[in-house]
């Protein structure tokens, strides 16, 4: 239980970095200012505490766990949301990290790639928050800062309309600023 209680706070690190990073990205897409190194740094920070979230995820998944294949009909819609998302964000994350290459070297892009790296830009963030509206409440419950089903149930929905606006705030930024750059 100490492993999955490690894993929850770093999450919950991940997301105050996460954060921090988002309102300078979205600071960046939508007023034009834009300072790779904040940028670079802030998205370092994010990264290597996602490493330590990964890798505990693993650790408890292969040592901890009951080892039985999961049978997902029986699961909650929170994990089999929560498990898709992480695959498919790990998946966009390297469309996200291509796209601050190019927007960092000032790299010209033709109309398709500029599409793509929309698309997926709008993709990433759209699994991050729906990942994270997923797990916060969990992740309370398990560091023991809420003691009841219901509390975690409340954190749950305030989360989910706050990652709906954090998203429709950067995913029309992030478009805003693929049209315009």
């Amino acid at each position: 239980m100490k492993l999955k209680r490690a894993n929850a706070a770093i999450a919950l690190l991940v997301l105050l970095a996460l954060c921090v990073h988002a309102a300078v990205e979205c600071w960046s897409m939508w007023t034009g200012w834009y300072e790779a190194k904040v940028v670079e740094v802030l998205g370092i920070i994010v990264a290597s505490l996602l490493v330590v979230h990964v890798i505990l995820v693993l650790c408890i998944f292969f040592f901890i766990g009951n080892h039985e294949i999961v049978d997902y009909r029986k699961e909650p819609r929170a994990t089999i949301i929560q498990r898709v998302t992480a695959i498919l964000t790990l998946f966009f994350i390297h469309f996200h990290f291509f796209a601050f290459a190019a927007v960092s070297t000032d790299a010209s892009m033709a109309g398709m790639e500029k599409f793509w790296l929309c698309v997926t830009q709008v993709a990433f963030l759209a699994c991050v928050m729906a990942h994270i509206a997923v797990s916060v409440g969990e992740a309370f419950f398990t560091v023991k800062w809420v003691h009841t089903p219901a509390a975690v149930h409340r954190i749950d929905k305030v989360m989910y309309v706050i990652c709906a606006i954090v998203f429709l705030v950067s995913a029309s930024g992030a478009i805003r600023f693929f049209i315009l750059y």
